[in-house]
């Protein structure tokens, strides 16, 4: 994986040791017209939806090339411009959580949170395209002891987001 080494790398290291998030940055990403990221993006990119095809593999799933894609844009906290693919994206967390308890890939209580957190930040992302955001966070998987600090923060979100009510 030439083009997503350091993908590939956190992705080998983990099936070795115990990897762990902290939460602050580290490290600055500068980005420049002649940066790999700028130049072979098409290249990096199919690198790493075969890396994270990969991961899914692992835990039981074959996903099809539009699983692949709410997988890719969801681990991006990318927003949903319909109801419709909020749903897809709440279907495709169940279906990740239903096949980690199946192969045990990883510890359960660890993937809800992760699924949790995920769900958290598409929903909140998700609030200026859709008004059904906020509903569909609270009907979804939520984060195990998540701050209140947060449900504020995404209610004011919501509150203040200019939403489309004839989409």
């Amino acid at each position: 994986f030439s083009r997503s080494e350091d993908f590939d790398l956190w992705r080998r290291m983990a099936k070795v040791t115990s990897l762990a998030n902290i939460p602050l940055p580290l490290m600055n990403v500068r980005l420049h017209p002649v940066s790999v990221t700028s130049t072979h993006a098409g290249e990096m990119e199919r690198q790493t939806l075969q890396i994270l095809r990969e991961q899914l593999l692992h835990i039981g799933l074959d996903p099809s090339e539009g699983e692949l894609r709410i997988h890719r844009e969801i681990g991006h906290g990318f927003p949903v411009k319909s109801q419709n693919e909020l749903h897809q994206v709440r279907e495709w967390l169940s279906h990740l959580t239903e096949a980690n308890h199946r192969e045990g890939t990883f510890p359960e209580k660890s993937f809800q949170e992760a699924v949790g957190w995920v769900w958290y930040r598409v929903c909140r992302n998700s609030c200026r395209s859709t008004l059904y955001a906020g509903k569909a966070w609270l009907m979804g998987p939520q984060p195990l002891d998540f701050p209140f600090s947060l449900h504020r923060r995404f209610w004011a979100g919501w509150a203040a987001s200019p939403v489309r009510f004839f989409t």
